[in-house]
């Protein structure tokens, strides 16, 4: 049976991964509040919120952040993310950070994969397109964000690695 930190930690990845998915924005609310809480942990119990040691847990949200920042200066990340990665990191440890950002960056090179195949052979029905539209994923012909360019909420990619 799960513990109950494990519970914890898929519901709050679950909650924001769907906020991701949904409004393109991970809020403050939800980051932060687990940074403050996996840094109070590190140092009264001298280990992450899994059991993870407290340098593992300082060494996989140094990592979060050295692998999102520059993401996010050149805007193809959002702070969000940064903040989301790090609190993964500080939370779990190295092992699970490492695990978590390999299948969020090869789920989103799948998924990019798959989105320019379907841009070099349409369906006559436009049917992924649209689904890829309904998902937030691509926005809608002649609006201001369109431009053939996939948005992939990277957030949420990081939920269903870490889950």
């Amino acid at each position: 049976m799960p513990s109950a930190q494990t519970i914890g930690l898929v519901l709050w990845a679950l909650w924001i991964g769907y906020a991701d998915l949904q409004h393109r924005r991970i809020p403050n609310v939800l980051t932060l509040p687990a940074v403050v809480l996996a840094l109070g942990v590190l140092v009264s119990a001298g280990a992450t919120w899994t059991g993870a040691t407290w340098t593992s847990g300082l060494l996989a949200g140094g990592f979060g952040l050295a692998v999102t920042l520059p993401a996010y200066a050149v805007r193809k990340l959002g702070a969000g993310d940064a903040k989301y990665l790090l609190a993964i990191g500080l939370l779990t440890g190295w092992p699970i950070t490492l695990f978590t950002f390999v299948v969020a960056g090869l789920l989103g090179a799948a998924l990019g994969m798959a989105w320019w195949w379907l841009r070099q052979h349409p369906w006559p029905n436009g049917r992924p397109a649209g689904v890829l539209r309904w998902m937030g994923m691509m926005p809608a012909e002649g609006s201001p964000a369109s431009g053939g360019h996939l948005r992939l909420p990277f957030g949420t990619l990081l939920s269903i690695g870490l889950c």
